[in-house]
């Protein structure tokens, strides 16, 4: 899902970048919730650990504006919350975008809102946390919570996917990372097909890549249809803002 979602969205923030060549998005992968014993705050995350240290000192940080840490996504029906009030209002987009999604008709479910609308989570142990202690306060952390049924379980695995949450989840995202970072006009609507070609060459099964495929054409046509929509939204103008300009 991540891979998709820059993938979709890398040729627009590449556009964006020869106005505002100081902004972009750095994608990491860490390597585990792993302990070599039992996991306690020394023994694990021993990936995340090590980014946050070294950022830290190579002066990084000053440069960062936000941290999004995704984990134990892709299960059905899943829950999110605020977990610092720095980055309160983020939560409270995403909760907008998703309500708005569903007054469209874009949503492919009919059942509970994944986003609270007020609420918060705290105490979990996860990769933000080596950031958050060295100083690092403007975090989204998006954890499903409770957790997954398979969370631990030998039955994590690819055929435990949701694929409805995984196309919600995109439509949500994308229009959020677009308003970050300002590219809706850059649209191409045209191009939205085209994109999904990219699925067809992985090593993925065929439902997977029908499943990985469909996301990629209708998140992005949520996204364009979400901006082309957004100024009429009551949401926003209730709210007395436009995200649209």
């Amino acid at each position: 899902m991540i891979l998709t979602m820059m993938d979709n969205l890398n040729k627009l923030l590449l556009k964006r970048q020869k106005t505002d060549p100081d902004r972009g998005i750095i994608v990491a992968f860490f390597d585990g919730e792993e302990a070599f014993k039992d996991w306690t705050k020394t023994d694990s995350i021993y990936g995340s650990t090590h980014l946050a240290k070294k950022w830290k000192a190579e002066g990084f940080f000053e440069k960062m504006e936000l941290f999004v840490l995704l984990d134990l996504l892709g299960g059905k029906d899943p829950s999110f919350a605020s977990s610092f009030s720095a980055t309160e209002h983020h939560f409270q987009r995403m909760w907008q975008l998703e309500t708005e999604l569903v007054g469209l008709g874009l949503f492919d479910t009919k059942n509970k809102m994944y986003f609270k609308e007020r609420g918060s989570i705290w105490g979990i142990e996860d990769d933000h946390k080596p950031f958050e202690n060295r100083g690092f306060e403007h975090i989204v952390h998006l954890i499903s919570a409770p957790f997954p049924h398979q969370w631990h379980k030998m039955t994590d695995d690819a055929e435990h996917l949701d694929c409805t949450t995984i196309h919600n989840l995109m439509k949500i995202f994308q229009p959020w990372i677009a308003e970050l970072f300002n590219l809706h006009k850059l649209i191409n609507i045209a191009s939205v097909s085209s994109n999904s070609s990219n699925v067809h060459n992985t090593s993925y099964s065929s439902e997977q890549k029908n499943c990985f495929s469909v996301s990629l054409v209708y998140s992005l046509v949520a996204l364009w249809l979400y901006i082309a929509t957004c100024q009429e939204s009551s949401l926003i103008r209730r709210a007395g803002v436009s995200r649209c300009t």
